[in-house]
């Protein structure tokens, strides 16, 4: 669990130092702002998902 809480907080922390360095505008307009975003989450995920698989 604690992968996707840290995964979560690093994209949420990211999009808004994005958003207070680039404006507002940028993230939707720039294609690697939600490539970050989508990779800091799903870099959470597989992480969970692999430690879980461990487990068993």
């Amino acid at each position: 669990m604690m992968p996707l809480i840290l995964s979560l907080i690093t994209a949420t922390l990211f999009l808004i130092l994005a958003g207070a360095t680039y404006g507002a505008e940028a993230l939707l307009s720039k294609a690697w702002i939600p490539m970050v975003f989508w990779g800091l989450l799903g870099s959470g995920v597989t992480v969970y998902i692999l430690s879980e698989q461990a487990k068993q």
